[in-house]
């Protein structure tokens, strides 16, 4: 087992978080690694392939530099495979967060984050999930978003291929995990409820048999 310091970079390119760590596994001939986020104690599982790739993100050099770099090594992929990997690592809070736009300049958004923004606002509503949780949906929603865009572009390699997708599915898997969670949490509450006014009931049914008062 061996541990892979990772590098700082400069802002303006992707650039994993400085205190990320990289841990290179093998269980049956198999090699994986394993990737800690310290400040969530959570854990991601990637491939070989995958980590080649992370390991670019050195924050000094854009996806077609490192499309290059990667092709110099014979592992060819698009710029918008390593976007989409990009993308997916900031979704789950594994790279610095940067913006790119100049101060005072506005966002310009197309008609599909229009409608993902009213999902999520209708999302808020219906369920009264947490600003949190609407970040978290939001980044998963974002992340298969752009690998919808990089499914629809094409992809060559079968490995991406599958890559993507089993992205997308973890996505939705987490997405789902908070509606549900939410769910649940509301039908204990209609439990809840039911069984109060179930009881309040039965006292009112217990007030009207008791014999009316002699009158004087």
């Amino acid at each position: 087992m061996s541990v892979i310091a990772l590098s700082t970079g400069t802002p303006g390119a992707p650039r994993l978080r400085d205190n990320v760590t990289i841990v290179e596994q093998v269980f049956r001939g198999e090699t994986s690694y394993v990737v800690k986020d310290p400040a969530t104690q959570k854990y991601f599982r990637f491939r070989p392939v995958e980590v080649g790739v992370m390991r670019c993100f050195d924050g000094r050099r854009t996806p077609d530099d490192i499309v290059a770099a990667l092709a110099e090594q014979g592992l060819r992929l698009t710029t918008a495979a390593v976007e989409g990997f990009a993308r997916t690592l900031a979704s789950i809070g594994l790279l610095e967060r940067s913006d790119s736009r100049e101060p005072g300049a506005h966002r310009l958004y197309d008609d599909a984050d229009v409608d993902r923004l009213k999902q999520l606002l209708e999302l808020k509503s219906l369920l009264g999930i947490s600003l949190e949780e609407l970040r978290e949906i939001a980044a998963a929603e974002t992340a298969r978003a752009g690998l919808r865009r990089e499914w629809h572009e094409g992809i060559a390699d079968p490995v991406r291929r599958r890559t993507v997708l089993e992205e997308a599915d973890a996505h939705l898997d987490r997405q789902l995990e908070l509606v549900r969670g939410r769910r649940d949490a509301i039908a204990r509450l209609e439990a809840e409820l039911v069984a109060r006014r179930r009881r309040v009931r039965d006292r009112l049914r217990g007030l009207e048999a008791e014999p009316e008062p002699a009158s004087s």
